[in-house]
């Protein structure tokens, strides 16, 4: 009867899934441990690459939440409802941007147009400038 169960015990089942890392030779412990390395250097180059875009979507998302808890909160002290609220919230933010844009308009056209008739003059001068250094 000790045989019985010894042999229950000891039943091995052949395969690629059979045997743990531990009876996994060096070689395909070192190609495993070599192709999870080069999968994170791929993703982390990816992300690196990418990073204007995922930073893009990130501001996309918190001016959505910062949308969200704008049109809430109008909601909560009025009786429009959510998507109304969204649409005031929406307009009001278009107002003040398009008056920020009009207040600072005339200043922002002043500086160009002085840097227009100041630019060409300076290049002459930063020549001679860097002329001086060997």
């Amino acid at each position: 009867m000790q045989a019985a169960h010894e042999n229950r015990t000891s039943l091995q089942v052949d395969g690629p899934l059979s045997t743990s890392l531990g009876e996994k030779s060096y070689t395909q412990r070192v190609l495993i441990a070599t192709g999870l390395l080069g999968r994170a250097v791929l993703l982390g180059t990816l992300f690196v690459l990418a990073s204007d875009v995922f930073f893009l979507f990130y501001l996309a998302v918190m001016f959505a939440v910062l949308l969200r808890t704008m049109s809430d909160a109008l909601s909560a002290r009025t009786k429009l409802g959510p998507v109304r609220s969204l649409v005031v919230v929406t307009l009001a933010l278009t107002a003040a941007m398009g008056f920020g844009a009009f207040a600072t308009g005339a200043l922002a056209a002043r500086e160009v147009e002085q840097l227009s008739t100041d630019l060409p003059g300076s290049r002459g001068h930063d020549q001679e400038y860097v002329g001086r250094f060997p």
